[in-house]
């Protein structure tokens, strides 16, 4: 957590008019509490409320894919609901998702929704990435049937393999848009900043 406060406190030096501070970070984020993070130091403590003790600017703590979710609808805006899919470099490391439904951004209770990882998918060890994301999509349409579901994976080479996978599974015409991007960090600063804007609001 110091390494967090380090960067804080240099950015303030920097910038002293800052009014909000906003993190954006893998894991669980409930009432300030992190949880299933790879983060060490601030698994299972409530970092919101160190983060208070410390500053006096306004704190916000945020998933990071639900950023990415947000600002990937932000910047397309093509329909009103999408699924943003994140896959981790390493099959280990899970996957996670982001919702938005008529237009906002779904947390669920103990903003569990998009927790993917933990969905109870039976997978093979042969396929691998591919059936994992597949299974992800068949899971999302059962559920929440968005218009469009973006996926990033460095995992995935081209979007063409996915499509001919969904195909297998579900009716061609309930398949939805499917968008592969190259570049989440852009998204999750973008939505970052627009549900820092909202809170602020």
């Amino acid at each position: 957590i110091q390494d967090i406060y380090d960067l804080i406190d240099t950015l303030i030096i920097q910038y002293p008019k800052i009014s909000i501070i906003s993190l954006s970070l893998p894991g669980i984020i409930d009432q300030g509490k992190v949880f299933s993070t790879y983060i060490e130091g601030i698994e299972n403590i409530n970092l919101e409320e160190k983060l208070k003790q410390r500053y006096n600017q306004q704190i916000t703590l945020y998933n990071d894919i639900n950023s990415a979710t947000a600002g990937y609808y932000v910047s397309h805006q093509e329909k009103e609901d999408l699924f943003f899919i994140f896959q981790a470099i390493s099959l280990n490391a899970g996957a996670g998702a982001g919702c938005i439904i008529n237009g906002k951004l779904i947390e669920g209770f103990g903003s569990f929704a998009g927790e993917v990882s933990y969905l109870p998918l039976q997978l093979s060890h042969s396929l691998g990435a591919l059936e994992i994301l597949s299974k992800i999509i068949m899971s999302a349409m059962c559920i929440v049937a968005p218009h469009i579901i973006v996926v990033f994976s460095e995992l995935l080479p081209d979007l063409s393999a996915l499509e001919e996978k969904v195909k297998e599974m579900m009716p061609n015409h309930q398949i939805p848009k499917l968008i592969k991007v190259d570049n989440v960090i852009e998204y999750m600063l973008i939505g970052q900043m627009v549900l820092c804007l909202e809170e602020v609001e």
